[in-house]
């Protein structure tokens, strides 16, 4: 390897012109790989690594399940909402976020300890999401100074295949610099390249990385997704825009809905929730103040 004055700070190898950067990572990779291997023969030969246990010492495990919002979400799991454009996802997950990093409740959910979130937001206007987001801090009774916990990635982050790409460096820095407990990804589509109708695919570039980031660090996880186009064959059950596995392996899975001739309420569906109960919860969606509320409105029984 030599430096290569012509090409401004860049390295020659085998007639290559790499970067130092480029350089560097591909080295970073091939680290990561040999600890890999490493620590897999480690494990190997290791007496005092178990695969198994027997039943008396499962029972004496010192284990413990948390919500992280009470009924709603439980710690260390993954979950998806999935909806329309423009009934208002991006806002609901930015007060499910300010709600858990303040300490207070969501939905009408008992106040959980506050908890550091991050909320990665691709998809629109910075500065307009900046305007909801203030509009909810006030309308929640939030000052500044509470937002300490509240996380959003830096400006000038927009390449969020390089940046936050799931099981990616940064995407893992992002997590280790907020210590978050509560990390949303909105939407799926800007943090993982697969295809959303293949089963394998979402498991491997999605759920499978997620699972591990997980276990590792305690987060737990929301991706944002979309609905499929309205058919007659769906028109009344759409569980996302893809395979059905993202409903199968997700612990959580809620659906917003617009109330058929009524333009300021929203069902929130609990379609799947492992932990607890599977309801639909009927909200008030006060688009100037950027905010969801309890709507004290009966929800009737489709025909």
């Amino acid at each position: 390897m030599f430096r290569d004055e012509a090409s401004k700070g860049n390295f020659v190898i085998a007639d290559q012109t790499l970067s130092a950067l480029e350089l560097l990572e591909a080295d970073r990779i091939a680290a990561i790989k040999n600890v890999e291997r490493l620590t897999s023969l480690i494990e190997e030969i290791s007496p005092a690594t178990k695969a198994v246990v027997e039943g008396p010492d499962f029972w004496n495990e010192k284990l413990g399940f948390e919500w992280l919002i009470g009924g709603q979400l439980a710690k260390q799991s993954v979950s998806m909402l999935v909806a329309d454009p423009g009934l208002g996802k991006t806002t609901l997950m930015a007060q499910m976020t300010l709600s858990l990093s303040t300490g207070r409740s969501f939905l009408g959910s008992p106040p959980a300890p506050a908890a550091r979130t991050l909320l990665i937001q691709a998809e629109g206007s910075r500065g307009a999401f900046q305007g909801r987001w203030r509009s909810a801090c006030e309308a929640m009774g939030i000052e500044q100074s509470e937002t300490r916990g509240w996380f959003i990635q830096a400006d000038g982050s927009r390449d969020f295949f390089r940046d936050f790409e799931i099981g990616s460096r940064g995407f893992e820095r992002g997590i280790e610099q907020s210590r978050a407990q509560l990390v949303i990804l909105d939407t799926i589509g800007f943090f993982a390249q697969f295809n959303e109708n293949d089963p394998n695919e979402w498991r491997e570039k999605v759920m499978k990385p997620l699972r591990r980031c997980s276990i590792k660090t305690g987060v737990s996880f929301v991706l944002v997704h979309h609905q499929p186009k309205i058919t007659d064959s769906n028109r009344d059950n759409r569980d996302g825009r893809g395979t059905s596995a993202m409903l199968g392996d997700c612990d959580h899975f809620w659906r917003l809905e617009r109330v058929k001739d009524e333009q300021g309420l929203r069902d929130f569906v609990v379609r799947k929730n492992k932990y607890g109960t599977e309801e639909t919860l009927r909200l008030s969606f006060d688009l100037g103040n950027a905010i969801f509320r309890p709507a004290n409105v009966p929800i009737k029984e489709k025909p």
